[in-house]
């Protein structure tokens, strides 16, 4: 079975690094956003079933809420290191986080 991955930032060296890492496993089918207006339209296009979002994001809880509120299916993973901001983005549905510390 094949994961859709949306990986969310607007840091593009994270995007980057993060597509090109997740993208070498086969069953994987990675793409990226730098915005929620970005964000809705990766998902009405790919229609990923995990996202990836930096929870240093920008209105980053706004941005889960909206993305599980159209798909509430979807698995979103916050990827940071302040736990008050990864608190947040799981109050906001986030079913998990990795620490920016994590490796792949």
């Amino acid at each position: 079975m094949s994961q859709r991955i949306l990986v969310l930032s607007e840091v593009r060296l994270l995007r980057d690094a993060l597509v090109e890492a997740l993208g070498r496993h086969p069953t994987m089918r990675v793409v990226a956003a730098a915005s929620q207006a970005e964000a809705l339209a990766r998902c009405d296009e790919d229609a990923p079933n995990v996202v990836l979002i930096d929870s240093a994001m920008s209105k980053c809880e706004e941005v889960i809420r909206m993305l599980l509120n159209d798909r509430p299916e979807l698995i979103v993973i916050a990827i940071g290191t302040d736990q008050l901001r990864l608190l947040r983005c799981a109050e906001a549905g986030a079913a998990g986080f990795v620490p920016r510390e994590g490796s792949i």
